[in-house]
């Protein structure tokens, strides 16, 4: 099964392992389609957003403010801004983010779609 969204504004290879499509933005709302391969290692990170992440398939493994609780298909997280968290990922994985302010790191440099995919 191809796990590529049909549609999306743009797209961003962060590493090999690690491939976010942005599927929609406002001013100050973003939605993700983020693609993650087994084994990937998310560091411990913070950032200024408001984040809420949804596992679409596969299993991961977050550390949050240095607990650790798995996250499998069809389960939900949110971190508030500055919140410490990363990941393991411990099958390929989709997880769909939402973050607030926009990610412009995700934007920047990223591959723009000129048409549906699909």
């Amino acid at each position: 099964m191809d796990a590529t969204p049909l549609e999306w504004i743009c797209r961003k290879q962060l590493t090999p392992e690690i491939t976010v499509h942005v599927l929609a933005k406002g001013q100050n709302l973003m939605l993700c389609w983020i693609q993650m391969k087994k084994g990937t290692q998310l560091p411990v990170h913070d950032h200024p957003h408001e984040q809420v992440s949804y596992v679409v398939s596969g299993r991961v493994r977050w550390e949050i403010e240095g607990r650790h609780c798995d996250g499998r298909a069809g389960t939900a997280v949110s971190f508030p801004p500055n919140q410490r968290h990363g990941c393991l990922v411990l099958e390929d994985c989709v997880i769909v983010d939402a973050f607030t302010p926009l990610r412009q790191d995700y934007l920047d440099g990223a591959e723009v779609q000129t048409q549906a995919s699909g």
